[in-house]
C-alpha cells in the first residue's frame, strides 16, 4: 500500500487481503480500484484503515474495507476531503471508546477524580467532508461506548460513553445510493459503579449507562438517501453500573438525525431495533426512542419509502418506526407497517405499574405531515405489572402499563392527507399474574391514533383498528383530548376488545372468560361466534360470549362474524399481533458444536421465519432453529413471528471464541528483506493478538500482522501467535522462518530456478517454473523486487520490444500480473540496471543506463510510473563504464550506483537522489580478474553490509565481502552453470 502515499491511480491485478500495521494516510488525490478482483484491506482489528486529509479527493472502487479499529472512523476517517465510494463493502469495522479512569480497585484507591467512558462513533466511516457512497454493502460494523469510571470515597462514578453511528457518523455532506446497511450494532458503555472494599460500598448509587443510536447513520449535517436498505440494525443502550444506576436511552435503531437535514427516497427500513439499557437494582431502565428513525431539532423527509418490522423497547417505548421532537418530519407516498413499541416490565425491582408504550409506528412531539401514506398493522404494547416480595411475603401487585396510539401518538401538530390507518392495535400490558384480581391489565386507548394536541385529518380513513384494554378503554380509532379537524374522512369499524384468551395467558383450570365487542356502527343482532372455526350456536349471547370452567382444550382462536349498520359483514378474530414471551438470547459456541435458537410467542395463529445477518434462512420456519456451528455462522440471528395482524421480532448473536482459519506458513526469505506473518482468524471480533518467537512473547507485537522490517540471522526461528476475544483464546501452530541468500536464475529457454545459500554455503536449488506462453523467447526476466509490498519478491520481465510486466509472486507461486506504464515499451537504447530510491520517497525506483552511458531513474510507486529523472545532470559515465547495481553503500539514506569497467575495475557513485556527490574507486583501482563480472549484491556474511557477487563466464562464482565501500576479502562459492549453457543471474537478494 506504499503506492497510496504518492496519490494517482492504483489498480489491482490480483486478489487477496492486505493486512495493515498502520493507518493509510491519504494526502494526495487518489483512485484505488480493485478492478474486479477480490481485494480486502484489513486493519486487523487494531488499526484504522484510511485517514483522508483535508481537500484531498479519494475514490474507492471494488474494495472491501474490513476489521478497522479506532475510537472514531474505524474503517475510514474523512477529515474534510472529498470521498467517493462505489461497489465497496465495509465489514466488521469498529469504533470503541476508551473506558473512563479508573477501572480497577488499585487505580481507584490512588485517584481523586473519575472520568466518563469515551464515545465510540463512526465504526465504519466518520465523515466531516464530502461523502458519496453508492452500490455498496455496509454490515457488521459497531460503535461502542467505553465503560464509565469507577467511584471511590468522595469521587462519584461516571456515566458510560455513547455508541453512535456504527456504519456512518456524518458531520458533513453525505449522499448514499443503492447501498445496504445490515446488522450493524451500537452499544452504550455501562455506567461506572462504586469500588467495594471489605463488602462496603462508598455509596448507594451508580452511574447511568451510555446512550446508543443512529446505528446505520448518525447525522448532524446533510444526508440524502436513495434506494437504500436498512435491515436488522440494532441500538443497545448501556446498562446502569449498579444500585440505582439508570440505563441509557436508545435513539434510532437505523438513523439518528440531530439538527441536520435528511431526505430518504425509495428506501426500506426493515427489522431495525432500538433497545434501552436496563437499570441497576432500584435503577430505572432507559427509554427506547424510534425503532428505525429518531429526529431531534432537524428536518426529515421520507418519499416512497417503507418502514416495516421496526421496534423500540425500554422502560417506555416511544415510536416503533419514528420519533420526532423539536423538528419537522414528513412522509410522502410511504408505507409504515408492522412496527411496534413495548414498555418494559418492572418485574421485582420495585413497586409501580408496567411502563407505557406510545406510538406503535410514530411518536410526534413537534411537526408531522403524512401524505398518501398508509399506517398498517402497527402495535403499542404496555409493559407488564410487577409482584413485589419481602421475606417471602407479597407486598404489592400492580397493573400492566398503558398503551396509546397503535399507529400514531401525537402531542405536537400532525396532518394526515389521503392516508389509510388500519389494523393497528393498542394493547394494555398484562397485570401481575400472582393475584390477577388485584392487578388488572393496563388500559389502552387510540388503537389508530392517540392525540393530545393538534390533529388534522383530510381525505383519509381510519378503520378496523383495535384497543385491547381492561374494563376501561377508549378511542378504538382515535382517542383525543382536543378537538380534531376532519375533512372528507371516515373513522369507522374500529373495535374495543375487553378481554381475550390467548396462548400463554395465565388462566387457571376452571376459570371463566368473557369475550365482548364494542365499536362504531354495530348492528344489534347477528353475532355468530366460532372457536377453531366451529360455530358456537348453542352458547352465543350476542355481542358477548362467555366461556366458563376453562381447560387446556379451550385455548385457541375465537372469532365472531357480525354486521354493521352500513350493511357490511365483518369478521373479528380474537388474536393479537404476536408478542415474544421468551427468546433464547445470544450464545457462544465452538466450531462443530450444536446450536439452537428458540422463541416462544403469544398470539394465534403464528408463523415463524428465522434470519441470519438480515437474510431469510431457507426452511427455518419453526420456533426452534438448530445447526452445527462453523466460523461462517457467527453473526446476528433474528426471528419474525407473524400472523394476519402483525409481527414480533427477536434478535441474538452467535458468538465464537477465536478460530484460526489458516495456520501460519513456513517462510524462506533473504537477508535484510522485509518479512511478514499474517493471522487469519474467524470468530467474534474484535480480537487481541500477541506474537511469539521461539515460544516467548514479542514486546509490542499485538497486531494481526507481524513484520520484520530487515531480517537478520537472529530472526531465524519459530513464530506463532496467541489470539483472544471476550469468549476465549486460540494459539497458532509454529511457522519457521529460514533466511537464505537467494540467487535467481533464468535460462534462455524460459526456465526459472532459485538457489538458496546460507552465507557462502550452497543449500538447495528449486525449479520455479517456466514462462507459460509459447513465445517465451520474446520475454526475459531482468530483475526481482517486491512491487506490491507483501513481503514477497516479484519478477520484472521485459519483452524484446521493450514492454515491461511484473509477475506477483507468493514464494515460488505466481499470483498475478501487471503491465508497467500501460504496456508502453522502453527504448532499446536503455538497459535495466537495478532498483534504488532516487527521489527520496523511500520507494524502489528503476535504474536504467543508455547506450551513450547516461543514467536515468524511473520514479515508481509499486507498479505505477510517476515520472523520471536523469542522474548526474545527464552527464554520462566514463568510457567503458557500465552501471551494474544500486545500494546505499555509505548508509546515508541515498541509493548509490555500482559501476564496472570493461577492464574489471569497479567504482561507486555516491548519490544524493539524482545528484552525484562523490566517486569512490574500489580496491584502489585493482580490477577483477579477467572474465569476472558483477552478478548482484547480497549480505553473504550477515554483517549488515551488502557484498558483491561476481561470476566468471565459465560458471565460477565468488563473493567480495565489503565494509561499506571498503573491500575486505574474496571467497569462492559453488560453481554455477557456464554462460554457454544459457543460464544467467537475474537477481540476487
Amino acid at each position: 500500500m506504499s503506492a497510496l502515499e504518492g496519490g494517482g491511480t492504483i489498480t489491482f491485478a490480483c486478489e487477496g487481503t492486505i493486512y495493515l500495521t498502520n493507518t493509510i494516510t491519504i494526502s494526495q488525490n487518489t483512485v484505488l480500484d480493485g478492478n474486479g478482483y477480490s481485494v480486502s484491506i484489513s486493519g486487523g482489528g487494531s488499526n484504522r484503515v484510511f485517514y483522508v486529509q483535508t481537500n484531498v479527493q479519494v475514490s474507492l472502487k471494488h474494495i472491501a474495507v474490513v476489521d478497522g479499529f479506532s475510537t472514531s472512523g474505524g474503517g475510514l476517517y474523512n477529515d474534510g476531503g472529498f470521498v467517493t465510494i462505489t461497489n465497496c463493502s465495509f465489514l466488521r469495522n469498529s469504533a470503541v471508546g476508551q473506558p473512563g479512569f479508573p477501572q480497577s480497585w488499585s487505580e481507584a484507591t490512588n485517584a481523586n477524580v473519575s472520568f466518563p467512558g469515551e464515545q465510540g462513533s463512526g465504526g465504519a466511516i466518520l465523515n466531516s467532508g464530502s461523502l458519496r457512497l453508492s452500490k455498496s454493502f455496509i454490515a457488521y460494523n459497531s460503535a461502542i461506548g467505553g465503560r464509565g469510571g469507577l467511584g471511590f470515597k468522595s469521587v462519584s462514578p461516571q456515566e458510560g460513553g455513547d455508541g453512535l453511528g456504527a456504519a456512518i457518523l456524518n458531520l458533513g455532506d453525505t449522499m448514499v445510493d443503492e447501498t445496504t446497511f445490515a446488522t450493524n450494532v451500537t452499544r452504550g458503555g455501562s455506567g461506572g459503579s462504586w469500588v467495594i472494599i471489605d463488602s462496603y460500598a462508598y455509596s448507594f448509587f451508580a452511574a447511568k449507562g451510555g446512550d446508543a443510536g443512529g446505528t446505520a447513520i448518525c447525522n448532524y449535517a446533510k444526508l440524502a438517501l436513495t434506494n437504500c436498505v436498512f435491515q436488522a440494525n440494532a441500538a443497545f443502550a448501556g446498562s446502569g453500573g449498579g444500585p440505582q444506576g439508570n440505563g441509557g436511552n436508545g435513539y434510532g435503531g437505523a438513523v439518528y438525525n440531530r439538527n441536520g437535514t435528511v431526505i430518504h427516497s425509495k428506501c426500506r427500513f426493515d427489522a431495525n431495533s432500538c433497545l434501552a439499557g436496563g437499570g441497576g437494582d432500584r435503577g430505572r431502565s432507559g427509554v427506547g426512542y424510534g425503532g428505525a428513525f429518531y429526529n431531534e431539532g432537524g428536518k426529515s423527509e421520507s418519499i416512497k419509502s417503507t418502514f416495516a418490522g421496526n421496534n423500540a423497547t425500554g422502560l417506555h417505548g416511544f415510536g416503533g418506526a419514528c420519533f420526532n421532537q423539536n423538528g419537522l418530519v414528513s412522509f410522502q407516498s410511504s408505507l409504515v407497517v408492522s412496527n411496534h413499541v413495548m414498555g418494559g416490565n418492572l418485574g421485582t425491582r420495585g413497586p409501580g405499574a408496567g411502563a407505557h408504550a406510545m406510538g406503535g409506528a410514530i411518536y410526534n412531539v413537534d411537526r408531522l405531515a403524512l401524505v398518501d401514506t398508509d399506517l398498517y398493522s402497527n402495535a403499542a404494547y404496555g409493559g407488564g405489572g410487577s409482584n413485589v416480595f419481602s421475606l417471602g411475603w407479597l407486598l404489592s401487585t400492580t397493573e400492566g402499563g398503558a398503551a396509546e396510539g397503535g399507529a400514531l401518538y401525537n402531542v405536537g401538530k400532525a396532518l394526515l392527507t389521503n392516508c389509510i390507518v388500519s389494523a393497528n392495535i393498542a394493547f394494555g400490558g398484562a397485570g401481575s399474574t400472582y393475584y390477577p384480581s388485584r392487578a388488572k391489565d393496563g388500559n389502552a386507548s387510540g388503537g389508530g391514533i392517540a392525540n393530545y394536541n393538534t390533529l388534522v385529518i383530510k381525505d383519509s380513513s381510519l378503520n378496523e383498528n383495535f384497543v385491547r384494554s381492561s374494563d376501561i378503554g377508549g378511542g378504538a380509532g382515535v382517542f383525543t383530548t382536543n378537538a380534531i379537524t376532519l375533512s372528507n374522512s371516515s373513522i369507522s369499524s374500529n373495535f374495543l376488545i375487553l378481554q381475550t384468551i390467548l396462548p400463554g395467558d395465565a388462566f387457571a383450570d376452571g376459570a371463566d372468560a368473557l369475550f365482548s365487542v364494542t365499536g362504531n356502527n354495530l348492528a344489534d343482532a347477528g353475532f355468530d361466534w366460532f372457536f377453531s372455526e366451529t360455530n358456537l350456536l348453542a352458547q352465543q349471547i350476542g355481542r358477548a360470549y362467555f366461556r366458563d370452567n376453562l381447560q387446556a382444550t379451550d385455548i385457541g382462536v375465537y372469532r365472531v362474524l357480525f354486521e354493521d349498520n352500513l350493511g357490511g359483514v365483518k369478521s373479528l378474530t380474537f388474536s393479537i399481533t404476536p408478542t415474544l414471551t421468551s427468546f433464547s438470547g445470544s450464545k457462544t459456541a465452538l466450531p462443530g458444536s450444536n446450536v439452537a435458537f428458540s422463541a416462544g410467542a403469544k398470539g394465534t395463529p403464528l408463523r415463524y421465519q428465522w434470519f441470519f445477518n438480515g437474510g431469510a434462512i431457507s426452511g427455518a420456519t419453526n420456533s426452534v432453529y438448530s445447526f452445527i456451528a462453523q466460523v461462517t455462522n457467527v453473526g446476528l440471528y433474528s426471528i419474525v413471528v407473524s400472523n394476519h395482524l402483525g409481527s414480533a421480532h427477536g434478535a441474538a448473536l452467535l458468538n465464537m471464541p477465536p478460530v484460526i482459519t489458516r495456520q501460519l506458513q513456513h517462510q524462506i526469505a533473504s537477508f535484510d528483506e522485509s518479512v511478514s506473518f499474517h493471522a487469519l482468524v474467524g470468530g467474534t471480533g474484535p480480537f487481541q493478538y500477541q506474537w511469539r518467537f521461539d515460544g516467548s512473547d514479542i514486546a509490542g507485537a499485538t497486531n494481526s500482522t507481524f513484520t520484520i522490517s530487515s531480517a537478520r540471522t537472529e530472526h531465524n526461528g519459530d513464530y506463532s501467535f496467541l489470539v483472544s476475544n471476550e469468549f476465549g483464546t486460540a494459539i497458532s501452530s509454529n511457522a519457521t522462518l529460514r533466511l537464505f541468500n537467494l540467487v535467481h536464475w533464468q535460462n534462455d529457454n524460459g526456465r526459472l530456478a532459485l538457489w538458496q545459500l546460507d552465507g557462502t554455503n550452497f543449500q538447495h536449488s528449486t525449479l520455479v517454473g517456466q514462462f507459460p506462453e509459447s513465445s517465451f523467447a520474446a520475454w526475459r526476466i531482468i530483475g526481482v523486487n517486491d512491487f506490491n509490498s507483501d513481503g514477497q519478491l516479484d519478477y520484472l520481465w521485459q519483452k524484446t520490444n521493450g514492454t515491461l510486466a511484473v509477475w506477483f509472486m507468493n514464494q515460488t507461486n505466481r499470483v498475478g500480473t501487471a503491465l508497467l506504464r500501460n504496456g508502453q515499451p522502453v527504448s532499446s537504447a536503455w538497459r535495466f540496471v537495478g532498483f534504488g530510491d532516487f527521489n527520496g520517497d523511500s520507494k524502489k525506483d528503476i535504474l536504467w543506463q543508455n547506450t551513450d552511458r547516461r543514467l536515468a531513474a524511473w520514479f515508481m510507486e509499486g507498479t505505477n510510473f510517476l515520472g523520471s529523472g536523469v542522474l548526474h545532470n545527464g552527464k554520462p559515465a566514463g568510457l567503458g563504464w557500465r552501471a551494474m547495481a544500486s545500494y546505499d553503500f555509505d548508509h546515508n539514506g541515498h541509493s548509490d550506483v555500482l559501476l564496472q569497467h570493461d577492464d574489471g575495475r569497479m567504482a561507486i557513485w555516491q548519490m544524493n537522489e539524482t545528484n552525484l556527490v562523490n566517486r569512490v574507486v574500489l580496491r584502489e583501482g585493482k580490477p577483477a580478474p579477467v572474465g569476472w563480472r558483477v552478478a548482484g549484491l547480497s549480505d553473504f556474511n550477515d554483517d549488515g553490509e551488502k557484498d558483491i557477487l561476481i561470476r566468471h563466464h565459465d560458471g565460477r562464482l565468488a563473493v567480495w565481502f565489503m565494509n561499506q565501500t571498503n573491500f575486505v576479502q574474496a571467497v569462492r562459492l559453488r560453481d554455477g552453470p557456464a554462460r554457454s549453457t544459457g543460464w544467467r543471474v537475474v537477481g540476487v537478494r
